[in-house]
């Protein structure tokens, strides 16, 4: 092979590598297999550090609410990891200009893709079961658990392991899901779940407000 063949196929190998690079970092790829029925969303892809899309701090807002709320009186549908959803989050489509969830969780910093990915789970399983959010948001059946994961939130992350695993064979997910369901009303599981989340997101407060 001559020289200046070689030249070519290294340039078109190395073309390559960054454009598939460019892809991923993307999220495009995730989006793309998710409407195949493979990767779903994921939290390690696309935007990790930035703050494209947050509210501005609000040092008084947040004073008055640790002042309201402590988790020895904790009440499961008024507490600090609600207030924090409705500040925090749903402010986001919003500041994006944008009801693409493709676009919006692309452009979401970790922490943000982190707490996104838990309140897409919890929202659903309240409302209707652990199989009613693998119907409704198959999405984020793989973000979620790289969230319960990350979050540390046993035996939550364990148990819904196998929930996914068995979504992806297509096989009955029922009894991983009844065995998440046993616990997950339940006031202090609740409790805990909310409480790690909040905490998680004090401390990487810098990815959730804009100072």
């Amino acid at each position: 092979m001559k020289t200046s063949e070689m030249t070519q196929i290294a340039i078109i190998s190395i073309v390559a590598i960054v454009m598939i690079y460019r892809l991923v970092k993307s999220g495009f790829l995730e989006r793309l297999n998710s409407s195949a029925g493979l990767i779903r969303y994921n939290i390690n892809s696309g935007n990790q550090t930035d703050l494209i899309y947050a509210p501005d701090y609000d040092p008084e807002w947040f004073s008055e609410l640790s002042k309201k709320y402590s988790w020895v009186d904790f009440n499961d549908y008024d507490n600090k990891f609600w207030e924090y959803m409705y500040q925090l989050f749903d402010t986001l489509p919003k500041l994006a200009n944008t009801s693409s969830e493709d676009a919006l969780f692309a452009k979401c910093n970790r922490g943000q893709k982190v707490f996104w990915s838990v309140l897409a789970f919890t929202g659903d399983v309240d409302n209707g079961g652990v199989e009613q959010f693998f119907k409704n948001r198959p999405a984020f059946s793989v973000a979620s658990l790289q969230a319960f994961k990350e979050l540390n939130t046993e035996p939550l992350a364990s148990d819904y392991e196998k929930c996914l695993n068995a979504f992806n064979n297509k096989e009955n997910i029922s009894n991983p899901a009844n065995a998440i369901e046993e616990y997950f009303y339940k006031k202090e599981f609740k409790l805990e779940l909310y409480k790690t989340v909040v905490e998680y997101i004090d401390e990487h407060i810098d990815q959730f407000v804009r100072k």
